[in-house]
């Protein structure tokens, strides 16, 4: 419950709430024994702090990650994490590489939140100048999003914006954007 309510406070804009919170859950997932809980907490407490130890505590988390029968859903993951502090780095290469990986690893087990995946893939290419590759994950996220899943569309809706902005689209650019806004909003997702 901890390292959920760290995840949800940044989500929240609520950076110290998270930390706190992710700090305790290490905490007790390490005493428990759970290699899972740890390496959620971890990846959590980790993506809450984004400081440059951040990329140690990541790859403990990953590797314990990698260790489970079962892959942890796409908001526990540290796999996710690590890509999100490869792509904060400009390592755009490997940050495609990983979201590839975790992308396809969700593909095989039907993990509906994929569509995250691929609007990271999206803003990947985007600052790699790939725009039209950045398109067509977009376009990808604009198909998976018949999940109903809010925060998913919003994160979709939200690298569609960039992307037709950058392609100089402006009315797509201003709709997509006033979408990812109306339904991150309606779900309290301020990141």
């Amino acid at each position: 419950i901890l390292s959920f309510l760290c995840w949800r406070e940044g989500m929240s804009d609520r950076w110290d709430a998270g930390s706190r919170r992710g700090g305790v859950a290490v905490e007790l997932a390490e005493r428990s024994g759970s290699r899972a809980a740890l390496a959620a907490s971890l990846g959590r407490l980790a993506w809450s702090e984004l400081f440059p130890g951040g990329m140690q505590m990541i790859e403990r988390a990953e590797e314990l990650e990698r260790s489970l029968a079962e892959q942890l859903p796409w908001a526990l993951s540290p796999s996710f994490v690590h890509g999100m502090f490869l792509f904060a780095l400009d390592r755009l290469d490997e940050a495609r590489r990983q979201f590839e990986d975790v992308y396809e690893r969700a593909v095989a087990v039907g993990d509906w939140f994929r569509s995250i995946y691929l609007a990271w893939l999206a803003e990947i290419e985007l600052r790699a100048g790939n725009w039209e590759k950045a398109r067509e994950h977009t376009r990808g996220t604009r198909e998976l999003g018949q999940a109903d899943l809010t925060i998913g569309e919003a994160w979709g809706a939200a690298s569609s914006a960039l992307v037709e902005a950058h392609l100089g689209n402006e009315e797509d650019a201003v709709r997509a954007g006033e979408r990812a806004s109306r339904l991150a909003r309606a779900d309290g997702f301020h990141l």
